[in-house]
């Protein structure tokens, strides 16, 4: 299944029967349909989970997607952007030894699918390792001894389009909550002012000492999970300085010439 998806193709909301029109204006049409697609999404995955062969135990089933989609906030549309509306995904993980109705918020990524599956299949880390995987099972995770395994729940996860990259990570012993995400992107200008769009009005990126032409900002995802206050300049180099000295944000800064890009 591949949905939702711009072109947004259903014109009714099928739960509610609600036609999508032009008459409330071009954002509420495209948010109408966006959901349209959805609840249509919906309706089917839960006649293939509830078909026998699946409902009689399935191993393992997950729900995912590949990003989400701005659809006007902070006036963006697309996904273009570092923010939670675009990178932000949902995963629904149902199998029979997984634990009904429990909700966790350690970061994964998406890649760690891949790594998941193969693991249930009998891939150890090693043999993922050895043919060059970086993606990570969160098996784990999955089990009811998940609290054991809290070496997991302290990894960060990268996320990057050109020209930015961010990381969510967890950040011990220091005045901030424990988990933050970290935007670099390249100045503008030979500014950091409105480094990444998005941004609150106002808000200003801070440089990257001893880079050449990098911009970072940072959000306390525990107090701001929808990412409308950065950090102040000082608590974002704090926090890039905890990431690094966790061994979770590399100390490389070189600019990927090819890309526009840079390392994180």
């Amino acid at each position: 299944l591949v949905a939702p998806h711009p072109p947004f193709l259903r014109t009714h909301r099928p739960r509610t029967g609600q036609p999508c029109t032009y008459a409330r204006g071009e954002r509420e049409f495209e948010r109408c349909r966006y959901a349209a697609d959805i609840e249509h999404v919906d309706e089917l995955l839960g006649q293939i989970l509830g078909a026998p062969r699946v409902a009689a135990g399935a191993p393992l089933t997950m729900v995912t997607s590949d990003h989400g989609e701005m659809l006007w906030d902070r006036g963006l549309w697309g996904k273009g952007v570092p923010f939670r509306s675009a990178v932000a995904i949902p995963l629904v993980v149902a199998g029979a030894d997984v634990p009904e109705g429990v909700r966790l918020h350690a970061p994964v990524s998406l890649i760690d699918v891949t790594a998941t599956f193969l693991d249930y299949a009998g891939a150890s880390p090693a043999r993922l390792h050895a043919i060059g995987m970086t993606a990570t099972s969160f098996r784990p995770l999955l089990t009811p001894e998940r609290s054991r395994h809290r070496n997991h729940t302290r990894r960060a996860v990268r996320i990057g389009l050109v020209p930015w990259r961010a990381l969510v990570g967890p950040v011990e012993s220091t005045p901030l909550a424990p988990l933050i995400k970290l935007i670099r992107a390249p100045c503008r200008g030979g500014s950091c002012v409105s480094c990444v769009s998005g941004l609150a009005p106002g808000s200003k990126c801070a440089k990257v000492p001893g880079a050449a032409c990098l911009c970072e900002a940072a959000f306390d995802l525990s107090a701001d999970p929808d990412e409308r206050r950065p950090l102040s300049p000082h608590h974002t180099a704090l926090a890039a300085h905890a990431l690094h000295a966790a061994g979770l944000l590399p100390s490389s800064h070189r600019s990927r010439n090819e890309s526009h890009g840079h390392t994180l």
